[in-house]
């Protein structure tokens, strides 16, 4: 998210709140403490609580948005999120 990059651990809910609702949404990664990594696609993919983020995993073979878990991550650990750019959506032919 360019704009304003992710800040340092520990993270603030209300600022990653904000971070998320940034149009055009930037995709990322996030990198939790324990080695596991985790891709939110799309806003819809994400819930910021006070003290958590809730991240749904896209469903293989189902439509676009639909969700097949969600990760529970407690917020202090978070190390870092890694930006994958903002997705331009495909040229009309």
């Amino acid at each position: 998210m360019n704009a304003t990059p992710f800040a340092a651990p520990p993270f603030d809910p209300v600022a990653l709140y904000h971070q998320f609702a940034q149009k055009p949404f930037e995709p990322v990664r996030v990198h939790v403490a324990d080695g596991r990594t985790y891709l939110i696609a799309s806003r819809e993919f994400v819930v910021v609580g006070m003290t958590y983020l809730n991240i749904g995993t896209q469903a293989i073979g189902e439509a676009e948005g639909i969700c097949s878990e969600i990760v529970t991550i407690p917020l202090d650990k978070i190390e870092r999120f890694e930006s994958l750019g903002v997705q331009q959506p495909p040229a009309a032919l």
